[in-house]
């Protein structure tokens, strides 16, 4: 089963960085679970993610974004499975009695309901925001200096207490909505592939609509303007 969903995600081009871990995910819920793919119901995928979301030996479960991407996955090769023309439903069927079933629906997956789904220290920043940020560093150590107390260069260090990696994303998704290239800025931020970058991308719901009226004006050239 899983050579063939790897070679069926193989001929679309995936790349192996990409195929691997998705197979790996696939082990992890059969050793999990303790069934094979063609037992799976809903209630072992449930266990599943509801196991790696919460704590584990100390660990920090999985984000809800990393949950919702586990969830696909697994969709994907039940989906595969599924398809007649792989023929995996009727092989099961008839040597074991039952065939796959799906696993995540719509009402046992995870909903899609805020624009950024991970870390709140690491969600990009807003300009306004970033323009507050910045004037809150600049101001601080100047009050503490008027005040004639030490400490001036440790609040100038620690003026900002946030994820560096809420600036890193600040700044991709900025310079996407300033509509500079995307190799630009795959080389900006050191990225070797830009689905990396795209990772950090988090635009704003005002470009995406900009983006949209844009491509709707194309695709309907003057029939935009006509009034209803």
């Amino acid at each position: 089963m899983l050579e063939g969903w790897a070679r069926q995600q193989a001929a679309q081009l995936l790349r192996e960085g990409t195929i691997r871990p998705r197979l790996r995910l696939v082990r992890r819920m059969v050793e999990f679970s303790g069934l094979y793919p063609w037992q799976w119901t809903p209630e072992e995928g449930e266990a599943f993610i509801g196991h790696l979301r919460g704590q584990r030996g100390g660990l920090k479960g999985i984000e809800l974004s990393t949950a919702r991407g586990y969830e696909v996955t697994i969709t994907l090769f039940v989906s595969y499975l599924l398809d007649r023309r792989y023929g995996w439903d009727g092989v099961c069927t008839e040597r074991f009695g039952q065939g796959p079933r799906e696993v995540f629906h719509e009402g046992n997956s995870v909903a899609h309901t805020v624009e950024f789904e991970g870390n709140p220290s690491r969600r990009p920043l807003a300009y306004d925001e970033l323009q507050a940020l910045f004037d809150a560093a600049d101001s601080r150590p100047g009050r503490i200096r008027g005040l004639g107390r030490k400490g001036a260069l440790c609040a100038l260090r620690d003026a900002a207490v946030l994820d560096l990696h809420c600036l890193r994303y600040s700044y991709i998704s900025h310079l996407v909505e300033f509509g500079y290239p995307l190799r630009f800025v795959q080389e900006q931020v050191g990225h070797s592939h830009g689905s990396t970058t795209a990772i950090y991308t988090v635009v704003s719901n005002e470009y995406r609509n900009t983006l949209l009226e844009a491509s709707m004006k194309k695709r309907l050239d003057t029939c935009w303007d006509v009034a209803p």
